[in-house]
């Protein structure tokens, strides 16, 4: 036994609490992760209805909506991240895993974008929904 139960009882009791908050962090990670994907994917979406300016206008408020609400899960998702403990290899595991998601999914969104302000017709109307609110003035 240890010279000290008292003191080996609380080191144990805060090493199950980390681990306890590390599984917890990972757990809030995923949760963010999947709505980041469902935004991104609820973007994409509209995106790909976005085909002439007619259609541009349709859906102007509706891909204003979906872009804000992909910024907004975006920064949720960097935020639960920067909970992670990146001295642990689960942690840097889960980083490497969100990554791995967001690279995905901005290429995809960049390149409905690109596809949409290449077209000046549709540019016009929709350009800003691609601006971040600080951006449109």
């Amino acid at each position: 036994m240890h010279k000290n139960p008292k003191m080996f009882r609380t080191v144990a009791l805060g090493c199950m609490l980390l681990g306890a908050a590390t599984f917890a962090s990972a757990q809030d990670v995923d949760g963010k992760l999947a709505a980041y994907k469902a935004a991104s994917g609820e973007a994409v979406a509209v995106m790909t209805k976005v085909t002439d300016a007619n259609s541009a206008k349709a859906n102007q408020a509706a891909l204003d909506a979906a872009m804000n609400k992909q910024r907004a899960a975006e920064a949720a998702l960097t935020a639960e991240t920067k909970k992670l403990n990146l001295k642990d290899k689960a942690g840097t595991d889960k980083m490497q895993a969100v990554m791995t998601e967001l690279t995905t999914q901005n290429q995809v969104i960049t390149a409905h974008q690109l596809r949409i302000l290449s077209s000046k017709e549709t540019g016009e109307v929709v350009g800003k929904s691609f601006m971040a609110p600080t951006q449109q003035r």
